[in-house]
């Protein structure tokens, strides 16, 4: 791997290949990605956000290992996308686990991610979970809470892509 646009292409490639159902493949490219000595800091933790997902529903405790690690890596303002997304996705396996304190917590926090950098679908999809986590722990308000947060991110974000269509028009 020559540069970083090599490392990143493995980044989305394995990525692809995880949501193919092809982890061999995945493990494969993420391993080489990894392997290499200059990627920078979010692409390693973007990598290992990829493995995470590979164990998520079979080696739960591996997956959580690989976020651990990626979270050192995230810790910078212009990481925190990727930052985020690993605690989401570490709040996901405490939700598997019926860990719903800890899968709150994870969801809280990916949430000031969220709301740092301003991001209405990841916002929606995470009060989505937000909502089923409090169905689940018999708590209705909050559950409507969180769906109502969740529809209005929704429609702010249509209403940003019907300004940007009347624009190009």
């Amino acid at each position: 791997l020559k540069n970083a646009k090599s490392v990143q292409a493995i980044q989305y490639l394995s990525r692809l290949y995880v949501w193919k159902g092809d982890t061999e493949r995945a493990l494969e490219l993420i391993s080489a990605g990894l392997a290499n000595p200059t990627p920078d800091a979010n692409h390693h933790a973007e990598l290992l956000f990829n493995r995470a997902l590979v164990y998520q529903y079979q080696k739960p405790e591996l997956a959580l290992e690989n976020i651990d690690q990626a979270i050192t890596l995230a810790n910078e303002p212009a990481n925190w996308l990727t930052r985020a997304k690993l605690e989401e996705l570490r709040a996901d396996i405490f939700y598997q686990q019926n860990r719903s304190v800890e899968a709150l917590r994870g969801y809280l926090k990916s949430q000031s991610f969220y709301d740092q950098i301003q991001s209405p679908v990841n916002t929606a999809s995470l009060q989505l979970k937000l909502a089923a986590l409090y169905i689940g722990n018999q708590q209705p308000e909050m559950a409507r809470r969180s769906f109502l947060k969740a529809k209005t991110a929704i429609q702010q974000k249509e209403i940003v892509r019907e300004i940007v269509i009347n624009d190009i028009n």
